[in-house]
């Protein structure tokens, strides 16, 4: 997912950063933190499932016809498009449902009333 490739992005950048960094003796106890850091972080992102939960958040969302904005918040999915309008449940939901598969609560795993072997088998 995108974040997913952003936070890996961040962890390179630190990576790359840190050698260019001063190597004072007052620092160098720093750069072992963020060194540490740096590992703690690979082995976060390489178990998201385990690792994140996502209680809420808002995205804009490119569809082939226009863009949207999509929410979760509270446990309630919301689309901007007319088809969620209408279903409680749309392609754009779905497929946030699909790329946060393991990392979102059970009970909002599933956007609107119709059954998910329906719409997502």
């Amino acid at each position: 997912s995108s974040f997913i490739m952003t936070l890996f992005s961040l962890i390179r950048f630190v990576e790359q950063a840190l050698p260019q960094v001063s190597v004072e003796r007052s620092n160098r106890q720093m750069h072992s933190s963020w060194y540490g850091k740096v590992e703690k972080a690979h082995r976060y992102a390489a178990e998201p499932a385990e690792r994140i939960t996502f209680q809420g958040f808002a995205v804009e969302f490119r569809g082939d016809n226009d863009t949207y904005r999509v929410t979760l918040q509270d446990g309630t999915w919301h689309c901007t498009c007319h088809f969620f309008a209408g279903w409680g449940r749309c392609c754009h939901t779905m497929a946030l449902e699909e790329v946060l598969r393991g990392m979102l609560r059970e009970s909002d795993a599933v956007s609107g009333a119709a059954p998910r072997e329906v719409l997502m088998p």
